[in-house]
């Protein structure tokens, strides 16, 4: 078994996690309507390029085989900022080999070292491989919280609701 490498994405990683969000749009089964070219400029435009966001590009060998995507957040109770994980993927044949503990490690590493006080994500309820993963981490699930989402024509509507 390959050990896994975990970096920073750079805009000369864009073409390989453009890759893998086309994969991991395939597993969830969303429609992937963007070319492989067109998630490479965004990934360099909104995560390489500006500041508060980030991605993180697991590998065994050379091969990547997961991502995380994450944003700061500010303020939480402790006036800390924290980080939320947008999304968090592991390539199919590579689950099961640490590569997700390896993700959220490498993470962790960099909040405690730029002083956030937390890390927040959301799964879907009904993957259990996921929610099992998270829990052999020792991550506590936060019932209480709601996960919201208000996009496309209701984003719309409330925008001119006036």
């Amino acid at each position: 078994m390959s050990e896994v490498s975990v970096a920073v994405v750079t805009a000369a990683d864009a073409r390989e996690l453009a890759g893998m969000m086309r994969e991991m749009d395939d597993f969830y089964g969303d429609p992937c309507t963007y070319s492989v070219d067109e998630a490479a400029d965004a990934v360099r435009t909104h995560l390489v390029e500006c500041s508060g966001r980030g991605a993180l590009l697991a590998r065994m060998g050379s091969a990547p085989v997961g991502l995380l995507i994450h944003a700061s957040l500010w303020p939480t109770v402790d006036l800390k900022p924290a980080l939320f994980v947008k999304d968090i993927f592991v390539h199919e044949q590579a689950r099961g080999r640490g590569v997700g503990r390896a993700l959220l490690r490498q993470l962790a590493i960099m909040a405690t070292r730029e002083g956030y006080s937390r890390i927040e994500w959301t799964t879907e309820r009904d993957n259990t491989d996921a929610r099992a993963a998270y829990a052999r981490l020792g991550v506590p699930v936060l019932e209480e919280k709601m996960f919201y989402r208000l996009q496309g024509a209701a984003l719309q509507a409330l925008a001119d609701s006036g």
